[in-house]
């Protein structure tokens, strides 16, 4: 590896953890010490909103599209991109009825706005994928770095000098000011680009076919993986308040910040190296590393469980809200069942790695129905204590039926 490819894969690391790093301070920590615990709840289930449809109005596509262009000449894949963007664009406009009622039926507020922000955002997502797929991980990460964290940034500038407070309204406007931005500049160097020309635009309808079939598979576990992470919001603001689903939203942040702290000092180091391993059938190169995945996971699993349990307390005495030391053993549950999803990597990149594609959408979907009815069940007897209960429960099944799995196999 030349000085060049280190010194790109610490820029890419750098810009990665940054974004991962300011988003999750100012979402999970500086907001709940800023709003009201009513108010943290609400934009909490604004956010849980946008981020479920954004999935939906995704479809998924990139799976089959990325693959299927990736060696074509230039005049394919921006024919393509067309029909991808054309596809999804369509899926946006169906599911504005949904999303409305879903945000009515909530009693979330600024509706038009949160449309905006969830068609930015969906794009944004995109480029992000495509810069990647495309082999330009700095510039990629730069966009990633812009749409996280860029518009925090400026809003924390002027609400410290210019006294701009936190409310739901202001986070909306500049969080929509950051991706409008980067929508724009991207529109502008897309008309530049000499294999745009509209007349070689057409609709291509069998590709597009051919991409739903492909891509349902993949919706399902998204869906299914995300009504895991998500539903149980809806759940808790069903038989209680916003203030509720407020509370339980700190706890899910900071334990999720355990998934965030694996995926860049772990998962995103190992997982290509052990992808490649396998595609080049090198068995005992695979095996090794491995093995080394698995030390590597319970090390850092193990680290950052130290310091969260030694940073909580004194995390929540600053947040300085009574509400949030009331429901500390819902924190304790989520934390465990955190800790059960990153233990499941480990199977799920053996399964990846072999193409076992059921082995990993089934058990997501088990636990997905598994989640809704607990929730339903636990909620209203245990409050928002019964909703960690049932996130445990579902990381539990992921973890044993794909350990189960991979122990079928003997890899």
């Amino acid at each position: 590896m030349t000085k060049k490819d280190i010194f790109n894969k610490l820029i890419v690391l750098f810009l990665k953890v940054g974004s991962m790093g300011i988003k999750f301070m100012f979402f999970s920590i500086l907001l709940p010490k800023e709003m009201a615990v009513s108010d943290y709840g609400a934009i909490s289930l604004l956010i849980t909103t946008i981020t479920f449809f954004i999935f939906i109005i995704g479809f998924d596509f990139y799976n089959y599209a990325h693959r299927d262009f990736i060696n074509d000449d230039k005049k394919s894949i921006v024919l393509k991109l067309f029909n991808q963007f054309l596809f999804n664009f369509l899926i946006f406009i169906l599911i504005i009825p949904l999303f409305y009622g879903a945000m009515k039926y909530n009693d979330l507020p600024f509706i038009k706005i949160c449309l905006i922000l969830l068609f930015t955002e969906y794009f944004g997502q995109e480029l992000y994928r495509l810069l990647i797929v495309f082999s330009k991980p700095i510039l990629g990460n730069i966009i990633l770095f812009f749409r996280s964290s860029f518009w925090i940034i400026a809003l924390i500038f002027f609400h410290y000098y210019s006294k701009i407070d936190f409310s739901i309204f202001n986070i909306l406007i500049y969080w929509i000011l950051g991706n409008s931005l980067l929508f724009l500049i991207t529109i502008i160097y897309s008309l530049r680009y000499k294999h745009l020309k509209i007349n070689n635009l057409k609709i291509d309808y069998l590709w597009i076919k051919n991409g739903i079939r492909i891509s349902i598979p993949f919706l399902l576990s998204t869906i299914a993986l995300k009504t895991i992470e998500l539903s149980d919001r809806y759940v808790i603001k069903y038989f209680y308040t916003n203030e509720e689903v407020g509370v339980y939203s700190f706890y899910s942040n900071v334990s999720n910040s355990l998934n965030v702290f694996i995926s860049t000092s772990v998962v995103i180091m190992m997982y290509p190296k052990i992808l490649k391993s396998f595609k080049n059938n090198e068995i005992k190169k695979s095996k090794t590393l491995i093995k080394t995945y698995k030390r590597e996971m319970i090390l850092f699993l193990f680290l950052f469980c130290v310091l969260i349990i030694m940073f909580i307390n004194p995390l929540i005495n600053w947040v300085g809200k009574e509400e949030y030391s009331q429901e500390l053993s819902t924190f304790w549950i989520l934390l465990l069942a955190s800790i059960l999803f990153n233990l499941s990597l480990i199977p799920h990149v053996i399964l990846y790695a072999l193409s076992k594609d059921r082995k990993i959408i089934i058990p997501v979907i088990w636990a997905a129905v598994v989640n809704l009815v607990s929730n339903i069940i636990f909620v209203p007897y245990f409050g928002i204590l019964g909703a960690g209960i049932s996130t445990f429960l579902s990381f539990l099944i992921i973890l044993s039926l794909k350990y189960y799995s991979v122990k079928k196999i003997d890899f």
